[in-house]
Protein backbone atom coordinates (compact mmCIF):
# COMPACT_ATOMS: atom_id res chain seq x y z
CA UNK A 1 0.00 0.00 0.00
CA UNK A 2 1.48 3.36 -0.97
CA UNK A 3 1.22 6.59 1.02
CA UNK A 4 -1.36 8.22 -1.25
CA UNK A 5 -3.68 5.24 -0.94
CA UNK A 6 -3.12 5.15 2.82
CA UNK A 7 -3.90 8.87 3.17
CA UNK A 8 -7.12 8.39 1.22
CA UNK A 9 -8.30 5.96 3.92
CA UNK A 10 -8.07 8.63 6.66
CA UNK A 11 -11.46 9.28 8.25
CA UNK A 12 -12.97 12.23 10.04
CA UNK A 13 -12.43 10.37 13.34
CA UNK A 14 -8.66 10.21 12.74
CA UNK A 15 -8.46 13.94 12.09
CA UNK A 16 -10.73 14.75 15.04
CA UNK A 17 -8.47 12.72 17.31
CA UNK A 18 -5.33 14.63 16.32
CA UNK A 19 -7.05 18.01 16.51
CA UNK A 20 -8.29 17.04 19.98
CA UNK A 21 -4.73 16.10 20.97
CA UNK A 22 -3.59 19.55 19.85
CA UNK A 23 -6.34 21.15 21.94
CA UNK A 24 -5.29 19.12 25.01
CA UNK A 25 -1.51 19.14 24.71
CA UNK A 26 -0.73 22.17 22.57
CA UNK A 27 0.70 22.44 19.09
CA UNK A 28 3.32 19.70 19.34
CA UNK A 29 5.43 19.04 16.26
CA UNK A 30 4.31 15.41 16.10
CA UNK A 31 0.62 16.31 15.88
CA UNK A 32 1.12 19.10 13.34
CA UNK A 33 3.42 16.90 11.25
CA UNK A 34 0.74 14.20 11.09
CA UNK A 35 -1.82 16.69 9.76
CA UNK A 36 0.71 18.00 7.23
CA UNK A 37 1.53 14.48 6.12
CA UNK A 38 -2.04 13.40 5.44
CA UNK A 39 -2.88 16.40 3.25
CA UNK A 40 0.03 15.78 0.86
CA UNK A 41 1.68 12.47 0.04
CA UNK A 42 4.24 11.76 -2.65
CA UNK A 43 3.87 15.29 -4.07
CA UNK A 44 0.10 14.79 -4.43
CA UNK A 45 -2.45 16.79 -2.50
CA UNK A 46 -5.23 14.70 -0.97
CA UNK A 47 -8.37 16.83 -1.33
CA UNK A 48 -10.50 14.78 1.07
CA UNK A 49 -7.88 15.08 3.82
CA UNK A 50 -7.43 18.80 3.17
CA UNK A 51 -11.17 19.28 3.61
CA UNK A 52 -11.25 17.16 6.77
CA UNK A 53 -8.30 18.95 8.36
CA UNK A 54 -9.59 22.43 7.54
CA UNK A 55 -13.07 21.59 8.79
CA UNK A 56 -11.81 20.23 12.11
CA UNK A 57 -9.28 23.00 12.65
CA UNK A 58 -11.92 25.65 12.03
CA UNK A 59 -14.25 23.95 14.56
CA UNK A 60 -11.54 23.63 17.21
CA UNK A 61 -10.97 25.73 20.31
CA UNK A 62 -7.36 26.58 19.57
CA UNK A 63 -8.37 28.71 16.59
CA UNK A 64 -10.08 31.07 19.05
CA UNK A 65 -6.86 31.32 21.06
CA UNK A 66 -4.80 32.09 17.97
CA UNK A 67 -7.25 34.69 16.68
CA UNK A 68 -7.36 36.38 20.11
CA UNK A 69 -3.55 36.64 20.10
CA UNK A 70 -3.56 38.08 16.57
CA UNK A 71 -6.29 40.59 17.45
CA UNK A 72 -4.42 41.64 20.59
CA UNK A 73 -1.24 42.14 18.57
CA UNK A 74 -3.06 44.16 15.88
CA UNK A 75 -4.95 46.32 18.42
CA UNK A 76 -1.77 46.93 20.40
CA UNK A 77 0.22 48.04 17.35
CA UNK A 78 -2.48 50.14 15.67
CA UNK A 79 -2.87 52.55 18.58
Amino acid sequence: MNNVHLCKTITEKHVQHFVHLIELHGRKVLFIKFLQTIVKAEHQYIKNCQDLVMSEVMKSNFIDNISMRINFFIDKNVA
